[in-house]
């Protein structure tokens, strides 16, 4: 339960500062960028698109992440 809370309490301040977080990786020149927000031993991957963010993933820290993040 502890995990759940965190992931809760930091996925919903992305709704007051989604450019928060450091970005990860460039998708296409014509999409959005991914960003990386840590959250205890996890990962959360997520764009910004015009009025929302976006999670895509979200990865536990020890995993190869360039081979799951394409």
């Amino acid at each position: 339960m502890d995990l759940i809370d965190a992931l809760d309490n930091s996925i919903s301040r992305l709704k007051q500062f989604p450019y928060s977080c450091r970005v990860y990786k460039q998708l296409d020149q014509s999409e959005n960028e991914y960003r990386l927000l840590p959250v205890n031993k996890y990962m959360v991957f997520y764009i910004v698109n015009e009025y929302d963010v976006e999670i895509h993933r979200i990865i536990y820290a020890k995993m190869n992440i360039e081979k799951l993040i394409k």
